[in-house]
């Protein structure tokens, strides 16, 4: 897992290759999303607004984005609560609630200008 745009170009600068590594940041810069959908690599999806945004930066790139998407299981790990980030409460990734996380493999499928390649689990 890559976490900006500097981890991503030093993890392929010694030799990682770009079907290895996903964006994941929680707060992606649409830099940072232009510079994995050149490189091919994958770009977790954290919200139904982010699937949209990468939808529309791969299509202004003439390529397609490879995704995954960060589903909020709402299982506690019963871990320190500063650090919890599967919980029902938790902010990150798309919730189970109203079939969000569905909804958003749904809306994917659909688009032309990304390709589902996995789901991430908190």
């Amino acid at each position: 897992m890559v976490l900006s745009a500097g981890e991503l170009l030093t993890a392929l600068e010694v030799g990682i290759k770009p079907e290895d590594m996903i964006l994941t940041s929680t707060s992606k810069t649409e830099d940072e999303v232009k510079l994995a959908v050149d490189k091919d690599v994958t770009v977790n999806i954290d919200s139904m607004n982010e699937l949209k945004t990468v939808n529309e930066i791969a299509k202004k790139r003439g390529r397609k984005a490879k995704i995954s998407i960060r589903v909020n299981p709402w299982v506690d790990p019963k871990t320190h609560p500063k650090i919890a980030t599967a919980l029902k409460e938790s902010k990150f990734g798309l919730h189970m609630e109203n079939n969000l996380a569905f909804n958003a493999y749904k809306m994917a499928g659909k688009m032309d200008n990304v390709k589902i390649e996995g789901i991430h689990m908190l």
